[in-house]
């Protein structure tokens, strides 16, 4: 009995990730973003001095040290590794991401403290050739587990730290976990942690219990931040992947309920028509004062304070993270009676610096690099993108109420990694999935 043997196509691995290199990214980010020795050991002070502001601000050697490894590592990988990805503009993101960038490098021409200036656009700028080396190098399943690997050292770390300094106090009154750094940056990356986490945990389905239990410790210290700006991020993010993966006929009807809400809870805050919802949105924290330090009214009153000087220079500002100046710290610290580091918004933020064309261009790019990530996942149903989509909202929102503009931050490097992914990115290299897959995804959907 004759037959004829067809050889069957070896099982294709998944590639196997980068644990070295991640390794070094977030040991190097860490020590850029925190330091080891400034475990917050108060309660009820976690604002930082006139002072400290103004100190840090300076910028410390390890951090400068630090990130210009990065950049030299960055820079090594991008010249000695030719056959990684190659990026080229790809359509109106890629070229707005142009515009902003040159706009921001040519602040210095009118910025009134050259100095701050270069020393903001030196950061910027190797963030932008680390998060360009880490897409070239890196898949779409590599930044993701990526994002989750990093948020899970910091936040094991600051664990470590405030049990060791004795700061982990949890049941005390006042407390807020922090570990290194003010709550509601801690709060960014726990929200970050449990956003990846909820990503894997669905497109990673042999894994999902494990990825589920992460999902579930990182907002419970999301919580433990009282960050209600990262909150109401977290959960917006997690929404929007959610949505998008579902069907149609969920989408229908979720959208529509999720805009409704959201509309009702901004009136809710600004007008303050319902104690009761802002005593629970208080997350355990007591205002006492209507324009205490992290209240809505005490973010408007510095607001009100930058007011006059955005109409000196409504359309170029004062140059790139050149603003906050050490005169202007103190001006508006003695104004409202705390250390004010920066507007707490990167929206007023990105006006003081950059004017309207700043602004605009700031805006569009992101607006439109979050279009492009809900358009690829349409074309491929490939999750990863939704979680490009939900980290971008992650931005927006925390945008509006905090500020990273300027500074070397997590949130600032993966917003960036997401839009230098979704406009340098060619779009044949966005292959629609498999008709194998394509059926079982359209077998959810109804008819």
């Amino acid at each position: 009995m004759s037959y004829i043997y067809y050889p069957t196509a070896p099982p294709v691995r998944a590639p196997r990730f980068p644990w070295a290199v991640f390794l070094i990214l977030s040991v190097g980010f860490f020590l850029t973003v925190h330091w080891p020795l400034t475990a917050q050991r108060t309660l009820d002070d976690y604002n930082r001095s006139q002072d400290d502001i103004v100190a840090e601000g300076a910028g410390s050697a390890v951090r400068q040290v630090v990130l210009v490894v990065l950049c030299g590592l960055a820079v090594l990988s991008l010249v000695s590794r030719p056959s990684d990805r190659h990026l080229r503009i790809d359509g109106l993101p890629g070229w707005l991401v142009i515009a902003y960038a040159a706009w921001a490098s040519m602040s210095p021409i009118w910025a009134q403290d050259l100095d701050l200036t270069f020393k903001r656009l030196l950061a910027f700028g190797i963030l932008c050739v680390v998060a360009v080396a880490v897409v070239r190098r890196f898949s779409l399943r590599q930044i993701l587990m990526w994002t989750l690997f990093i948020t899970i050292m910091f936040l094991l770390v600051a664990i470590g730290l405030e049990v060791v300094s004795g700061a982990f106090r949890p049941f005390v009154p006042g407390y807020r976990f922090s570990g290194t750094q003010h709550p509601n940056g801690e709060g960014v990356e726990c929200g970050l942690l449990f956003l990846s986490a909820i990503a894997l945990a669905k497109i990673e389905k042999l894994q999902r219990r494990q990825f589920g239990a992460i999902a579930l410790v990182a907002f419970m210290f999301l919580i433990l931040t009282a960050s209600r700006t990262s909150l109401s991020a977290t959960l917006l993010a997690v929404a929007v992947f959610l949505v998008i993966g579902s069907s149609k006929r969920t989408r229908t009807v979720v959208l529509p309920a999720l805009g409704i809400g959201v509309c009702l809870l901004v009136l809710l805050v600004v007008t303050g028509l319902s104690q009761g919802l802002e005593h629970a949105a208080l997350l355990g924290r007591n205002d006492d004062t209507s324009e205490s330090v992290e209240s809505f009214s005490g973010r408007t009153a510095i607001w009100r304070d930058v007011g006059p000087y955005i109409s000196d220079r409504p359309f170029v500002g004062y140059g790139y993270g050149g603003f906050w100046t050490p005169a202007r710290i103190g001006t508006i610290s003695d104004e409202e009676k705390w250390g004010v580091p920066d507007s707490h918004s990167t929206y007023v933020d990105c006006l003081l610096a950059l004017g309207v064309v700043g602004l605009v261009l700031y805006l569009l790019s992101l607006f439109t690099a979050l279009w492009r990530a809900v358009a690829f996942y349409r074309r491929t149903l490939d999750s990863h993108y939704a979680f490009l989509a939900a980290l971008l909202v992650f931005c927006i929102v925390d945008g509006f109420l905090e500020s990273g503009l300027g500074q070397a931050t997590l949130l600032t490097l993966f917003a960036l990694i997401a839009v230098i992914r979704l406009a340098y990115v060619p779009e044949e290299e966005v292959r629609p999935i498999d008709a194998e897959s394509r059926h079982r995804h359209e077998a959810f959907l109804p008819a």
